[in-house]
């Protein structure tokens, strides 16, 4: 699977990419912005995204999850704690508290990828993502 992990702290994204590479994935990032995060979205076809909630530039990794999501990439939200307010209204695959573990991660990554493909119909290509369209 192709996977992009956002995540303003570069050590656990860092380690998040290592431990699903060896999973066998292709892997995007870590990078900590959403603006980086559209880049990467608009140039592969991703199959999720795992997302920190808090980004470097301002943009909430809510936000950048409903861009992601209206075009069809599923989304693992990750976090130290989120509010209610925000948990109530963002519709995310599946949400991982940090600290969390690798086996952690890895679960949620094959929860979700086997979600995905069991799915039925096609799903647009990030390729035709831009950045309009994700804000």
């Amino acid at each position: 699977m192709d996977i992009l992990i956002v995540d303003k702290d570069r050590a656990a994204g860092r380690a998040a990419v290592s431990k699903l590479i060896f999973e066998g994935h292709d892997v995007h990032g870590p990078v900590a912005s959403a603006s980086e995060a559209f880049d990467i979205a608009s140039e592969f076809d991703l199959d999720i995204a795992i997302l920190d909630i808090i980004l470097r530039d301002g943009m909430s990794g809510a936000a950048l999850a409903t861009s992601l999501m209206n075009n069809g990439v599923p989304v693992i939200i990750t976090t130290r704690a989120l509010p209610t307010s925000t948990a109530s209204g963002l519709a995310a695959h599946s949400l991982i508290r940090k600290p969390y573990t690798v086996t952690d991660l890895v679960q949620a990554v094959r929860a979700v990828g086997g979600q995905r493909d069991g799915e039925q119909g096609s799903r647009r290509s990030a390729r035709a993502i831009s950045r309009r369209r994700l804000n």
